[in-house]
């Protein structure tokens, strides 16, 4: 009786073991296709947060030149260049 308890309790327990080991195998799973979805956003959100920083950039840039056409001594250079302001 005691020796039948025991198969049982053992082959309650391996087969514990076996569905936690596939639960965490799944769970693990889910949760690494939740990271590439995320991945898969951000990458696409990184693309347009660079293209935000290369506008900005540009945008400074673009008022760098603009000031330095439109002061004074560099107005005699500009006009020497033939140099316009960015519209």
């Amino acid at each position: 009786m005691i020796g039948a308890l025991g198969i049982l309790v053992a082959i309650g327990g391996f087969v514990f073991l076996w569905g936690m080991l596939n639960y965490h195998t799944m769970n693990k799973i889910r949760l690494q296709a939740e990271e590439l979805k995320a991945a898969i956003a951000e990458a696409s959100e990184g693309d347009a947060q660079a293209l935000k920083t290369y506008q900005q950039r540009y945008q400074i840039k673009k008022q760098r030149y603009n000031q330095m056409v439109t002061e004074m001594p560099s107005k005699l250079v500009a006009t020497v260049l033939n140099l316009k302001p960015i519209q």
